[in-house]
């Protein structure tokens, strides 16, 4: 069965909150790997692990100040469009759809990239840790 007008202008608005909720999310792991990172940065002394630690930590600033900024700002737009359509002030429905997948894309793209990120974090972290 196929979704009407409205009932897609409906799965859309989830879609988005959902989106938006997940990018806030993300931020905040974020600003928590920061925290680790410099707390790890400041305490550690061999070469190898600072090196491997500031590329992390050059990581997590770029995901902050670039995708993360940049995601807010697309779906803040998305949405808008979204509510003018919804209240029918707009009717570009069709481009709205195009570029509802493209984002889709993105966002999908981002999490499969920030998952591995945060696998690297981890085993980095883990290598740190005294063996017990």
């Amino acid at each position: 069965m196929e979704l009407t007008k409205s009932q897609h202008l409906e799965k859309s608005h989830h879609e988005t909150k959902q989106w938006l909720s997940d990018i806030q999310f993300w931020s905040d792991e974020l600003v928590f790997f920061m925290r680790i990172l410099t707390e790890k940065i400041e305490s550690n002394t061999d070469e190898r692990m600072l090196e491997k630690l500031n590329q992390l930590s050059e990581q997590v600033k770029y995901y902050q100040e670039k995708l993360i900024a940049h995601f807010t700002k697309v779906l803040s737009e998305h949405e808008s469009k979204l509510a003018h359509m919804i209240s029918g002030q707009y009717t570009y429905y069709d481009s709205y759809g195009s570029e509802h997948a493209n984002i889709n894309g993105h966002i999908n793209s981002f999490r499969q990239e920030f998952r591995m990120f945060k696998k690297e974090f981890y085993i980095s972290l883990a290598s740190d840790l005294p063996a017990s």
